[in-house]
């Protein structure tokens, strides 16, 4: 008898055990606040500039513009971006005038940044954390998370765009000129993936 009580016993603890934990993952709402991971796609082309052929930024609150976003976005109350990876694919080839004119971008330096300010320079650039160079006729392309900066890890309703402080992002800057006829000229695609967790189902 002693023994059949004590697995009673056992019985009864993993019960409220159970209820314990489907208590602590639900909203006071009764609604799942379950976290998904989901990819979402930023597809853009570059002008050349004048100064740089080669510039770009994309941070993370650059996610609401993509692709997949405000399907996701009707679902879930919250997110936040946990990785960014971007390429960048030169079109210079397809522009060619003439040799004279052709707006070769040397070296592309590209690198991490927070709080929705980049740097001005490719020297500055490279001085950033996850800093990358690419030869002059390379595909770019650049991997940041959300460690450059701790607020990144803070939750955004779905319904606006992350805060300046809570940002970060990543760059690229060529350190040859452009010339000026080129500023209307298409240079260069670039494709964004965002790493982003959703949660809260509306």
């Amino acid at each position: 008898m002693k023994s059949s009580k004590n697995g009673n016993n056992g019985n009864r603890h993993k019960s409220v055990a159970r209820s314990e934990k489907k208590f602590f993952t639900r909203e006071i709402d009764g609604k799942s606040n379950r976290i998904v991971r989901r990819r979402c796609t930023l597809v853009n082309s570059l002008t050349g500039v004048t100064g740089s052929p080669m510039a770009y930024s994309v941070s993370s609150s650059s996610v609401a513009a993509a692709f997949e976003f405000s399907n996701y976005a009707v679902l879930y109350q919250e997110y936040r971006v946990r990785a960014i990876r971007t390429r960048v694919i030169p079109r210079f080839r397809d522009n060619i005038q003439s040799v004279a004119s052709v707006p070769f971008p040397g070296t592309i330096a590209s690198g991490g940044y927070i709080a929705g300010a980049g740097s001005a320079t490719p020297a500055a650039i490279f001085a950033e954390a996850g800093a990358k160079l690419t030869p002059e006729w390379g595909l770019p392309e650049n991997l940041v998370t959300w460690e450059l900066n701790t607020n990144a890890k803070l939750w955004t309703p779905t319904s606006g765009t992350i805060s300046t402080a809570n940002q970060f992002g990543v760059q690229f800057l060529s350190t040859a000129n452009c010339p000026a006829f080129y500023n209307t000229v298409t240079t260069a695609d670039t494709f964004v993936e965002f790493d982003v967790e959703f949660r809260t189902i509306q």
